[in-house]
């Protein structure tokens, strides 16, 4: 078994239990609650924290919520259109740039599937277990990680261009730059690296984090990196120098998951604490915070247009978030264990999303999200 199926197998029940949560436990409509505040770098929860709105109807059958605003029933706002299992976990999802692939990683590789009519059309396959892919901007590269290699394949030939060696323990995030020119790695050896992807060759190398980099995002001009870490920090970076720009005491057991949003300076993190906070990447303040379910937050991605930010968790549940109305829009029910990878369809209308029970689901938000808009 590998350290990162350890951290989310044992070390997340774990710390479950010790913030006083159970992970057998039932949800209520009303679980989660929001601050604005507070605004220090070491943000504690306050006592003014205010319920989201009761949905029209209480659920009962189905733990989804709805709030007032979208007289829907469940099958009509978000409905699942297509799942797929496997006897193992797939570890993330991603879109191709296009939107007419998509690739979802597992225990020895990558499958790759057409949009139109979800076939299989491709299987690259790695030595070990696949945690992270990502596709480049251009959609020619699709980068994973295969224990302590990162590998760059082709996508048209579906082979293995090249493989970078730069850390000397298990990679846990790989992510493209906007504009496709860099690539970034997180590994577990608390360091980030930035390569070149045209020249293959070194950017910069990231220093400060004391234990693993779970999670890395590039902001939307490609200036700044931010990561998350077992250390219980989040971190700004130059990217071009590899300078720290700013560190946030984000969460109490560990930052693990973390998203730059497309519109601005704002970037959400998510951690075993079951907290989601929002931060200005330049003034490093807390804009708003969001409790509730007591649930470990694992995975996060914001739309395409920054409109919704969807959060999963241990529970198997994904959440949504109109980030312009300050509000619940939904969660959805499907999976049976750990939310593991998350990622919106280019036009938005699709979400994406993988478990740890060896399914992947393609949500339909079309409804969902016509009525933010």
């Amino acid at each position: 078994m590998k350290r990162r199926d350890i951290l989310y197998g044992l070390s997340l029940v774990t710390i479950l239990f010790l913030v006083g949560c159970s992970p057998q436990s039932s949800p209520t409509p009303a679980i989660i609650t929001i601050s604005p505040e507070p605004t220090t770098l070491t943000p504690t929860p306050t006592s003014t924290n205010t319920p989201f709105p009761s949905p029209t109807a209480t659920p009962t059958a189905t733990p989804v919520i709805f709030p007032r605003e979208i007289p829907a029933t469940p099958e009509s706002l978000v409905t699942p259109v297509y799942g797929e299992s496997d006897d193992r976990a797939y570890r993330d999802v991603v879109w191709s740039p296009d939107g007419k692939s998509f690739a979802l990683s597992g225990d020895g590789g990558i499958y790759l599937y057409l949009a139109e009519n979800l076939s299989r059309v491709g299987w690259l396959q790695a030595k070990s277990i696949v945690h992270s892919v990502d596709f480049s901007t251009d959609g020619k590269y699709l980068a994973s990680d295969s224990g302590k290699t990162t590998l760059l394949w082709d996508v048209n030939t579906q082979e293995l261009d090249y493989t970078f060696y730069d850390h000397n323990d298990q990679v846990l995030d790989v992510v493209f730059s906007p504009d496709g020119k860099f690539l970034a790695i997180a590994s577990a050896d608390g360091i980030i690296s930035v390569n070149d992807v045209n020249t293959r060759q070194a950017i910069s190398r990231m220093k400060g984090h004391t234990d693993w980099v779970n999670s890395i995002t590039f902001s939307s001009d490609g200036s700044m990196l931010a990561s998350a870490s077992l250390d219980g920090t989040v971190r700004l970076w130059n990217v071009m120098t590899g300078e720290s720009i700013g560190t946030i005491s984000a969460h109490n057991q560990g930052a693990y998951t973390i998203a730059f949003s497309p519109l601005d300076e704002t970037v959400a993190s998510g951690g075993a604490d079951g907290k989601v906070r929002i931060w200005n990447s330049r003034t490093l303040q807390t804009q708003s915070e969001f409790y509730g379910d007591c649930v470990v937050v694992t995975k996060l991605a914001y739309s395409p247009d920054g409109n919704i930010l969807a959060w999963g968790g241990m529970d198997g549940r994904i959440r949504l978030w109109d980030t312009s109305g300050q509000k619940l829009l939904s969660v959805l029910s499907g999976h049976a264990g750990v939310i593991l990878g998350l990622a919106f369809s280019p036009d938005g209308h699709y979400l994406l999303s993988s478990g740890s029970d060896g399914t992947a689901m393609i949500w339909d938000l079309s409804n969902l999200v016509g009525g933010t808009r």
